[in-house]
């Protein structure tokens, strides 16, 4: 857990302007705290600090609740319908906060109960006669309607969401309320158990094995050996691996290749395993592959798989953790590019279990080749133990990036002291895009009048504030698609030092799947430059 914690406000490399995003935050707080306090590691900062990130986590989600409906969405009340599926992502994560303020004492000073009963009566409200559930609002994340129309694994989404949150109120409601609630969970847990012939996703197999494990439901063993026979076992990894596809040339990645949904099934087969309380050996495979997928800051790949595997890793990381003192002295040997044979050793020990160290390897003319890892006991103690440790690689982009998920490209004209710039995006495939974004460099001396951007692009949900860098729209699902959509905005003049030349960037991506991005570069200089100047010549343009 130590990249977590030491990367809580960096776990991804994405805006945060809306009910999902402010969410994606809020979670890692509260799973970091709760693997803080029960392994008596933390410290009056860090729960400082936690409670600060929670409490302000808390009174932002609350601004996206449908008035009193209990019914959340991405913007709010500007959109017309809550989201059942982010209905019930609140309502778990709430549910989970609530348990942990109850174990721990009121930690929290903000009581998120009566948001959790009116969201748990919305999602109820919301459950079809048979027991399943659909989405009748914006379907943000298009799997969650799982393989099949009847979206099973939309269904076990919510059932997980019920069961946490029943968990939380069933002390205080009623008798006829309990009941009303168990009969919502039998319910959706008997439809699902009579959809297992029809389950074939990898995604909807693992999600709904750890619905129908968490709901107590006699059909959860037939569940969990349909999951175990579509494991993957590879070498010393074991994972699940959705049908979703990766599209070939999204070659630049912040984690090794994988899709989201992949990262988010194997998640929801280690928490089946932690319910079953399956040995430590036989989670450590699915340790290892989650652990290889993760991003430099911690995080993964999209807001969801990031949510629900630092759940899983950080309930597996309890399991796992042991007071006592188990040092241990890690070396890292490689041969640099000059040939010259170089160690370097890192200690851990119980003052710095917590504490995220690195070490930073040049890489040079293609130097080192290799890097050789040996852990071994500091004390003198006998194994077997683990030490886990992550490889990663970083790089610049040199240019543009391109997809073959979009088509995308700009006109730019100069109006004295204002800029018009508009910005077309084209889907390339007739499925057209989920919740996506494009962030605009603005060029320097220039700024923009959100109000503005706003009104005159009705097909944008929502404008982030502006950072004076960047501007950041939203795009409702299926505004972007293959017929194309444009957005058109002012940069304004601020003041009369202007550097043209210098080349600004704007980038697209599809919020559930960002490997599908394309960047693109503009400019507000026609001369021509050079990028590369061959040997032994010049380049004429430079002055």
């Amino acid at each position: 857990m130590s990249s977590v914690t030491n990367n809580i406000e960096n776990l991804l490399t994405q805006p945060y302007g809306c009910g999902e995003q402010n969410l994606m935050n809020l979670a890692p707080d509260i799973y970091l705290l709760k693997f803080l306090l029960v392994t008596g590691t933390a410290t009056d900062d860090s729960k400082r600090q936690a409670k600060e990130y929670i409490e302000k986590g808390l009174q932002t989600q609350l601004q996206f609740e449908h008035g009193l409906t209990g019914g959340y969405s991405a913007f709010g009340t500007n959109d017309k319908v809550a989201s059942l599926w982010l209905t019930s992502a609140v309502a778990r994560v709430f549910a989970q906060l609530a348990r942990l303020n109850n174990e721990y004492g009121n930690i929290i000073d903000t009581n998120v109960s009566d948001a959790i009963t009116r969201a748990k009566h919305f999602m109820i409200y919301s459950q079809n006669k048979n027991g399943s559930f659909t989405e009748n609002g914006i379907v943000f994340h298009p799997d969650m309607q799982g393989g099949s129309a009847e979206g099973e694994a939309l269904t076990s989404y919510a059932l997980i969401s019920l069961v946490e949150a029943v968990g939380v109120t069933n002390g205080v409601s009623r008798p006829t309320t309990v009941t009303w609630n168990q009969k919502a969970i039998t319910l959706a847990a008997d439809y699902l158990a009579s959809r297992i012939s029809f389950m074939n996703d990898p995604f909807v197999v693992c999600i709904t094995t750890y619905a129908l494990h968490l709901a107590k439901h006699q059909s959860k063993d037939s569940f969990f050996n349909k999951m175990e026979q579509i494991a993957i076992n590879e070498d010393v990894y074991k994972y699940w691996e959705s049908s979703q596809k990766i599209p070939d040339n999204t070659v630049f990645q912040m984690s090794a290749p994988t899709s989201a949904l992949s990262i988010e099934a194997t998640s929801y087969a280690l928490l089946t395993y932690i319910l079953r309380d399956n040995s430590n050996e036989a989670r450590l495979p699915i340790l290892r592959w989650l652990i290889s997928k993760r991003n430099p800051n911690g995080g993964f790949i999209s807001t969801q798989d990031t949510i629900v595997c630092l759940e899983a890793l950080s309930r597996a990381s309890v399991g796992m953790y042991k007071p006592g003192d188990y040092s241990a002295i890690v070396t890292i040997s490689y041969s640099g590019a000059d040939g010259k044979a170089q160690s370097i050793m890192a200690n851990i020990n119980k003052e710095n279990e917590n504490i995220l160290q690195r070490i930073d390897i040049p890489y040079q003319n293609n130097a080192p080749s290799t890097v050789f890892v040996t852990a071994n006991t500091a004390n003198g103690g006998s194994g077997p133990s683990t030490v886990i440790f992550d490889v990663g690689l970083q790089y610049n982009i040199k240019g543009e990036t391109l997809a073959n998920c979009f088509k995308m490209w700009h006109i730019l004209q100069e109006f004295g002291t204002r800029l018009e710039m508009t910005i077309t995006i084209m889907a390339l495939s007739e499925n057209a895009t989920s919740m996506s974004i494009l962030d605009v460099e603005i060029a320097a001396g220039y700024t923009v009048d959100l109000e503005e951007v706003a009104t005159n692009n009705s097909q944008i949900s929502r404008v982030d504030p502006y950072n004076g860098k960047n501007l950041i729209m939203y795009f409702n699902s299926g505004v972007v698609n293959n017929n194309g959509s444009s957005v058109t905005f002012n940069m304004y003049a601020t003041s009369g030092s202007l550097t043209k030349a210098y080349p600004r960037s704007y980038t697209f991506y599809d919020y559930y799947f960002p490997n599908c991005r394309q960047t693109n570069i503009y400019t507000l200089d026609t001369t021509p430059t050079c990028t590369k100047v061959p040997k032994f010549s010049v380049c004429p343009y430079v002055k």
